[in-house]
């Protein structure tokens, strides 16, 4: 693992699983410990800057409005912004950065990042991982992986079937739940997903 998880002070349940970082420096050697070990807490500085009030709003932040929204259901004031973060884990699942938002990882590096993946899983045994977006999903390893039957959601316009749902059970046996929502930066209805996530945690008791 290079790039460490967020862990909240509450944390519980609920890991939070984005598909890669930015970084305009294109470093050749991305990713190894050795050389760019001041990088492995990247993912826990992209929180604190969006959660800082002191911090000039940035476009990038929508995607962790949007998202924290679509966990409580309402628009969400700074103080509780805060209090979501706190009670989730974040992780992103490539172990190394993109050069912009557009970019996608390789398939050696999608495969690569696997092994991380059950590392973090293992560490924080959590009872539901949400991954953002479709291309992370159809990426993720296919070791210790079982599919769920489509998961039945009573949203405000009827009743749909959500197909992208599965488990992991790891070595140690325990059950990590999954279920993959749009990626929040961009045509992501949080009162929509809400209702897609409300649904799996009632189906998981959690």
């Amino acid at each position: 693992m290079f790039f460490k998880p967020l862990i909240g002070q509450s944390y519980k349940d609920i890991l939070i699983l984005g598909e890669s970082h930015y970084c305009d420096k294109g470093c050749s050697d991305c990713g190894i410990c050795q050389a760019h070990s001041e990088c492995a807490d990247f993912t826990r500085r992209v929180i604190a800057d969006y959660l800082d009030p002191r911090n000039e709003r940035e476009g990038w932040m929508n995607t962790y409005l949007k998202f924290e929204r679509s966990l409580v259901g309402h628009e969400t004031t700074p103080n509780e912004s805060a209090q979501i973060w706190d009670s989730i884990a974040f992780y992103n699942y490539l172990q190394v950065a993109m050069g912009g938002p557009r970019q996608a990882g390789s398939t050696e590096q999608y495969r690569q990042a696997g092994n991380a993946l059950f590392e973090v899983l293992e560490q924080l045994r959590p009872k539901l991982m949400i991954a953002w977006g479709k291309q992370l999903w159809r990426n993720l390893p296919n070791t210790y992986w079982t599919d769920s039957e489509a998961l039945v959601v009573r949203t405000r316009s009827g009743v749909v079937e959500h197909e992208d749902v599965g488990y992991y059970t790891l070595p140690s046996g325990h059950v990590v739940h999954a279920l993959c929502v749009y990626h929040p930066s961009s045509g992501y209805d949080w009162s929509y997903w809400h209702d897609v996530i409300e649904a799996m945690k009632e189906k998981i008791n959690i």
